[in-house]
């Protein structure tokens, strides 16, 4: 091993560190290594022994939330994001760690989390609701835009959700392998095969689950049993899960001409490239220093330009 540079793993919660490959064993045979791992929803926090799937980590970032028709159920987008997404960042968080141990000759552990990476495939709406302009329909982002009634939570065996007129509030889940269907555990649909002949029956007993609880409830129960799943948050309860807050991913910043606002992180962390948070400057915010840096410009010169309209 001490001839490898990384050391990547994207195992379910808890699996590695049985297999005695956890990232204390592998450093303390070599400390430089790049230790990188993809998981649903990283190592500690209320949701870290909860197994994820793409839907799941969609669901929970935000993405189902912004997709879909007004007064429909949120849908999951064409696209796999929560795991090709969160494979661009991962090799581009691994190749930035890289080059810095061609530089330093350290290695570090980085880890990615398939929920976070999700969450920005909405950044737009999120950033929308975080700057306080309140709930925003998914397919109008716009204040005017009604809001939709709660529909009753689904699991996800087949990539459908199930809307309803009811007080409570959308689930995404999958039921893998021959694992029974959550709270569904008739013999038929104990199989692949058999639930996608009886999705009808499959998704009423889901139904009759669901709506005895909320989307948080519902997830905590099957998350428990060991089925992946997740609650379908929308854009402005990401600022609040309790999981990204622990996490410290969550940041509190100063919008110069708006105010405080909630933004969320970069989906991945790196224990040796720490980077402080901090707010995008606004247009031009920095086109004195530039000048002056890269054209040895002083105050007079700028300002001269400016008055020619050369700059804004």
């Amino acid at each position: 091993m001490p001839r490898f540079d990384v050391f990547a793993e994207n195992l379910g919660p808890g699996v590695i560190e049985k297999l005695g490959l956890g990232y204390d064993d592998v450093r303390a045979v070599h400390p430089g290594i790049i230790y990188a791992s993809v998981k649903g929803f990283g190592g500690s926090g209320p949701y870290a022994d909860y197994k994820c799937f793409d839907s799941v980590a969609m669901a929970m970032g935000g993405a189902f939330s912004v997709t879909g028709e007004v007064g429909g159920p949120p849908l999951p987008p064409g696209i796999t994001v929560g795991d090709s997404g969160t494979g661009m960042q991962f090799a581009l968080a691994v190749t930035a760690a890289y080059v810095q141990k061609l530089r330093t000759g350290e290695g570090q552990r980085i880890s990615c989390r398939c929920r976070r990476r999700s969450r920005t495939t909405c950044a737009p709406a999120s950033r929308w609701a975080a700057a306080g302009a309140g709930r925003r329909r998914r397919a109008g982002m716009g204040p005017k835009a009604r809001s939709r009634p709660v529909p009753v939570p689904a699991l996800r065996p087949q990539r459908l959700h199930l809307p309803d007129g009811g007080d409570r509030a959308d689930v995404a889940g999958r039921a893998g392998g021959d694992r029974p269907a959550g709270a569904a555990r008739r013999r038929a649909l104990r199989h692949q095969q058999g639930r996608m002949i009886n999705a009808a029956e499959l998704h009423q007993a889901i139904r009759s689950f669901t709506r005895q609880h909320t989307k948080h409830r519902a997830m905590d129960v099957l998350a428990r049993a060991g089925i992946p799943c997740g609650a379908v948050l929308d854009t402005a309860e990401l600022h609040r899960d309790p999981h990204l807050v622990e996490r410290g991913f969550v940041h509190d910043v100063d919008i110069p001409g708006h105010g405080p606002a909630k933004i969320l992180g970069w989906p991945a962390r790196m224990s040796a490239s720490s980077v402080p948070f901090a707010v995008a400057p606004g247009l031009g915010a920095h086109t004195d220093e530039v000048l002056a840096a890269e054209l040895g410009l002083d105050a007079a010169g700028i300002e001269q330009l400016r008055t020619k309209g050369v700059v804004g």
